[in-house]
This record gives structure tokens, C-alpha cells and sequence, in this order.
């Protein structure tokens, strides 16, 4: 048996797998800016959870207050930030009757800070639709009426909308096109937005927007209080009670840039990617299991590469057969496919396809460094420790 031949087959099969799932979403998942004006206009609260943020609040807030819908409020919650958050949202209340400033009491045992300043964001917000965006997003005047729109067309119990990822250092091209990529190849969301399926579910924490009875019946953010993974919990949570949830592409609308380098990236990661295992299996099932999926996704995108590659070499006599030489080519070519279709879609360079094999090997061994750091009790964001959060 070939085995080189075996395993290129199999690489093949399940890159074709998420370029047809790419394909699909590609075709399917609407953009939000598409939806024709709706005639209701139930009032919005906007919640915008912050935690030393001076970097972005500014750029975010603004975005908000110059929406052009015409029922809506704007409450900043004030996570114990030790920066200047607080002085610049104080300054940009005056003339801003919309905005409304929040400070958060003393984080409770076992919360998260993150939930419970959205907690207590939702405690005075008196919309028919709630809506959680992070501080480290800005949104297009339009936004806000066209998901509105959008939430009421779909009948949805939840809207997600999946941003723009800015990219403006070296590290952030390489990595932050990887999270849409990932949703679009991974994630069933034509099928997700068809179908009340509740083992389908994808939520993304850049903009969530919940009818209020509907986040209420699930509990809110005090059923996953000391959850770090609280927007896909929170979208499995909805698909779980039989409601709909619907995610769309905001990247004409919405741009959201997460982290400004790698070690912002490695950091930030470091908090969630393992725990999307360990959240649910114990750790001793997690760790191994987390390695070996992250392992198999790698070399199912980088292995070709180096199959074709030896055989380009030295054709004659290597261990590589001209039949997985053949696969192996196959499979890069779905693979680079998959990675060109989003970069178009969402407006990335499209040369940075080409390099989807560094890419997918840099966000293994950030994936790597998630469980490390997460084992060793080293996660911590914005000054916190996720472990002491956590209880753990």
C-alpha cells in the first residue's frame, strides 16, 4: 500500500469538503447591507463592554452616535479601566444624549469580566433589541438600520454578523483573515440560516443582536458567567431552545481589528482556543484532543505542499508516486481555492492566498500555545487573570 498516496487521498477529500462548504457560504450567507429598509423601527440598546480600550473606544463610540436609525441608545460599560476609557467617554457624553456611561461594580465570584459588564449593560437597557459589540469595532452609518432590517426579515432570534478583520501589520495579515476563513470553510452557516438544526450554531462576539425575550428565555450572560467563549455559548444556547439565529456578512459595514501585532495575537488567542475544548470535555480529554484536531487541520493544508514539492524536486526515484504528486496537487489546489474565495469576498489581498500553508502552520502553533498557557495558568486579558476569573 502507498501509504504517501493513502494520505494525500485523505487530505484531498477533506479540503474539497471545506471548499465546497466555503463555496456554499460564499453563494449563501447574505450581506446585511442587502435587506430593503424595514418600515418597524423597535428601539435598540447597544451595549459596548470596555476594559482599557483609550486604543479604540473613541473610533468606536463615534460610529455608533452617527448611526442614522432613528431609535436607539448607546451604553458604554466601564470595566474597571485603568487608562483613559473613562475621560473619553465622559467627554464625548456632552452633546451625546444618546450615550449613556456605565460603571460596573465590584466584579462577583465566578463571573468573567467581560459578561458581567455586559450583565449589567443589559440591567439598564430598555430596547426591544439587544445589542453586544465590542469596543475594538466600528460601524458604517447604515449599520444599525439595515440589521435591524435584517433581524426582522429573517425572523431571527439572533443576529451575528461577521466583521472586516483590519489588517495592518505583518502579523495581522497573516492570521486575522484566517478567523473569517475559518467560519466560511468550518461552519455550516447556509445551512445554519435555512434551518433550526440545534447542532449547528456559529455566533460571532463582534455583534450580537438578540430580541430581548429571546435572551432572556436563554438566561442571558449570567447562564455563562464564567464562560470566556460567551458568543458561540451564547449562539448554541439559542440554537439549543429551538430559536433561530441567523449569521450574515457585515464586511461592507462592520471592521473590527482585534489586535495590532503578534504578541497581541498570541495573547489573545491564548485565552479562548483551547477552552473551546475544555469548556465542555475534562481536561484530560481536551488536551489530547485539542492537539490531535489541531495536528490533522495542519497537515491537511500544509502536507500536500511538501508531498508535490518533493516530487518537483526529484521525480525520479522519490519516495513520492507521480499518482500522489497528482492528489497532493489536487488538494493544494482546493485549498488555495478555498483561501482566494474569501480573500475576495472580503476584500483581502488576494496574494495572500498564496501563502495560506505559513499561515495555517503560524495559527498551529498559536493553537499550541493556547493549551500551554491555559495548563500553566498564564492566561490573562486586560490585565486579568482568566484563571482567577474562572475560579480555577
Amino acid at each position: 500500500m502507498d501509504v504517501v498516496l493513502l494520505s494525500t487521498v485523505v487530505c484531498l477529500c477533506v479540503a474539497a469538503f471545506f471548499f465546497i462548504m466555503t463555496i456554499l457560504n460564499v453563494m449563501y450567507v447574505k450581506k446585511v447591507d442587502r435587506y430593503p429598509d424595514s418600515a418597524e423601527c423597535p428601539r435598540v440598546s447597544v451595549i459596548v463592554p470596555a476594559r482599557n480600550e483609550e486604543r479604540n473606544i473613541l473610533a468606536c463610540v463615534s460610529s455608533l452616535l452617527c448611526q442614522d436609525y432613528p431609535s436607539f441608545e448607546v451604553i458604554a460599560v466601564n470595566d474597571h479601566s485603568e487608562d483613559r476609557t473613562v475621560k473619553i467617554l465622559s467627554a464625548l457624553q456632552e452633546g451625546h444624549p444618546r450615550l449613556s456611561m456605565l460603571d460596573c461594580v465590584a466584579l462577583p465570584a465566578g463571573w468573567t469580566g467581560k459578561n458581567w459588564a455586559c450583565h449589567e449593560g443589559y440591567r439598564q437597557a430598555q430596547g426591544e433589541l439587544i445589542l453586544f459589540t465590542d469596543a475594538d469595532t466600528q460601524h458604517a452609518p447604515h449599520f444599525l438600520r439595515k440589521a435591524v432590517a435584517a433581524i426582522l426579515h429573517e425572523q431571527a432570534d439572533l443576529l451575528t454578523v461577521i466583521p472586516r478583520f483590519a489588517t495592518i501589520s505583518l502579523a495581522e495579515k497573516a492570521i486575522m483573515p484566517l478567523l473569517i476563513w475559518l467560519a466560511y470553510c468550518v461552519f455550516p452557516l447556509a445551512l445554519m440560516n435555512r434551518n433550526r438544526l440545534r447542532i449547528v450554531s456559529y455566533s460571532n462576539g463582534a455583534f450580537l443582536m438578540f430580541r430581548r425575550d429571546a435572551y432572556q428565555k436563554i438566561g442571558g450572560h449570567a447562564a455563562i458567567r464564567d464562560n470566556v467563549i460567551d458568543d458561540l455559548t451564547l449562539g448554541r444556547r439559542i440554537r439549543q431552545a429551538g430559536m433561530r439565529c441567523v449569521a450574515l456578512n457585515g464586511a461592507a459595514a462592520l471592521q473590527c481589528r482585534m489586535y495590532t501585532g503578534m504578541q497581541e495575537i498570541y495573547s489573545g488567542f491564548a485565552k479562548n482556543l483551547f477552552r473551546l475544548f475544555s469548556n465542555s470535555l475534562p481536561t484530560g480529554i481536551a488536551v489530547p484532543l485539542c492537539s490531535l484536531c489541531w495536528l490533522f487541520f495542519c497537515t491537511v493544508y500544509i502536507a500536500p505542499v511538501f508531498a508535490a514539492a518533493f516530487f518537483m524536486l526529484r521525480p525520479q526515484g522519490s519516495l513520492i508516486s507521480p499518482g500522489a504528486a497528482l492528489v497532493a496537487g489536487m488538494s493544494i489546489l482546493c485549498s488555495f481555492s478555498s483561501f482566494f474565495l474569501v480573500s475576495t469576498h472580503f476584500r483581502y489581498p488576494r496574494i495572500m492566498a498564496f501563502l495560506y500553508p505559513v499561515n495555517i502552520f503560524l495559527l498551529f502553533t498559536i493553537a499550541m500555545n493556547s493549551i500551554i498557557q491555559t495548563l500553566t495558568g498564564h492566561t490573562e486579558w486586560k490585565g486579568r487573570s482568566l484563571h482567577a476569573e474562572e475560579g480555577e
